[in-house]
């Protein structure tokens, strides 16, 4: 969507090198999220930091509301989205935590899978 926007304003788009993270196999799940939520506040703020300056150095609101309006918004529920799964995964065990952070997420995903068929797959036996 940002992109989208960047194209119709006429402004150039520079892809650079995502940083691979810091580790690539965990002990447990919740490491996993706890460093997914760190990267998630990490973008969050380098956006921030965009629309601020887009208003102060260049002056245009249209980019800081756009910005504040679509990105940051969904940027906030990704990071309240892995706080939450935090939560559950610690305060539920690793068992019972993995069980409803699975289920949660087969529901709120179920209408991106092709039919009832394609959830039963992504569900755990226990």
């Amino acid at each position: 969507m940002a992109m989208m926007y960047m194209v119709k304003r006429g402004a150039p788009i520079n892809f650079m090198d995502v940083k691979k993270p810091s580790a690539t196999s965990w002990s447990t799940p919740v490491d996993a999220l706890v460093l997914t939520l760190r990267r998630e506040k990490t973008l969050t703020e380098k956006i921030n930091q965009l629309a601020r300056h887009s208003i102060k150095e260049h002056h245009d609101p249209n980019l800081f509301a756009f910005l504040m309006n679509n990105v940051v918004d969904a940027q906030s529920e990704h990071v309240f989205e892995a706080a939450a799964y935090i939560h559950k995964m610690e305060k539920g065990g690793p068992k019972f935590g993995l069980m409803a952070m699975n289920r949660q997420m087969v529901t709120k995903y179920r209408n991106f899978l092709d039919c009832e068929s394609d959830a039963e797959k992504y569900k755990w036996n226990y």
